[in-house]
């Protein structure tokens, strides 16, 4: 549950309100651009994952990166 919080918060800061983000399955998530060209959102998908790679999450007084 910490590490989908820490997920979300940094997912807020990259993804505009119109785009669709959804679970697919355990570890993985797909992103809806609408009218977003491939090239934009492929940037920012890939500045969302080195932010997402940096955070750490902390749970049982242990980090975890």
């Amino acid at each position: 549950d910490k590490a989908l919080k820490v997920f979300a918060k940094v997912y807020k800061d990259f993804i505009r309100n119109s785009d669709v983000l959804g679970r697919i399955g355990g570890e993985e998530f797909a992103v809806l651009f609408y009218g977003q060209e491939k090239n934009k959102a492929v940037e920012i998908i890939e500045r969302f994952r080195r932010k997402l790679e940096q955070q750490e999450v902390f749970t049982n007084d242990a980090a975890q990166k």
